[in-house]
């Protein structure tokens, strides 16, 4: 993908973000750039929106330095954003799903779905899936001092979303 059409790219996933009320990134803010990375790796890996960013596990979650370099630029590009299109119904998908999500929670998400898919080829070789499912619950709650209940939901939605159950959610 070219330089220049990824920008954009995100440039248009951050305006459809703000015109659909689900979040207004703001460059200055660490919390906000963090928030982004979050919503970001969730489209691409979850709801297969297509950005091409690489991912590499951080104590927040999933982070992107190429990521990082790009939200820098995107300033620059803030026209002909009409030129770019989404998939509507991953993006409708995507946006009900992150609807009222706080970081705390988005982080979460990130991680569980990091750290299963990152994990998920070990299942009957070294663990089976019980136990997988246990460890990878075990280093969220770890990593994040998440409350167990949630992050055992959200690996069952993440395991339901491979599993194409369109019905996952997180309420």
């Amino acid at each position: 993908m070219k330089k220049n059409t990824k920008l954009l790219k995100l440039a248009k996933f951050v305006d459809l973000l703000k015109e659909t009320k689900i979040y207004r990134f703001n460059i200055t803010s660490f919390r906000s750039r963090l928030r982004l990375q979050k919503y970001m790796y969730i489209a691409e890996r979850m709801f297969g929106l297509k950005f091409n960013y690489p991912f590499n596990l951080y104590l927040k979650g999933p982070y992107s330095s190429a990521l990082a370099d790009d939200y820098y630029k995107l300033s620059e590009f803030k026209k002909d954003l009409d030129k770019i299109r989404y998939d509507k119904d991953k993006f409708e998908k995507f946006k009900e799903f992150v609807k009222d999500k706080n970081s705390t929670e988005l982080e979460v998400i990130a991680i569980t779905h990091f750290a299963w898919k990152a994990n998920k080829h070990l299942i009957n070789k070294i663990y089976p899936k019980e136990k997988l499912e246990e460890l990878v619950v075990r280093k969220v709650i770890n990593l994040k001092r998440s409350d167990e209940k949630f992050v055992r939901k959200v690996l069952k939605i993440v395991q339901n979303m491979e599993e194409g159950d369109e019905n996952s959610s997180c309420k």
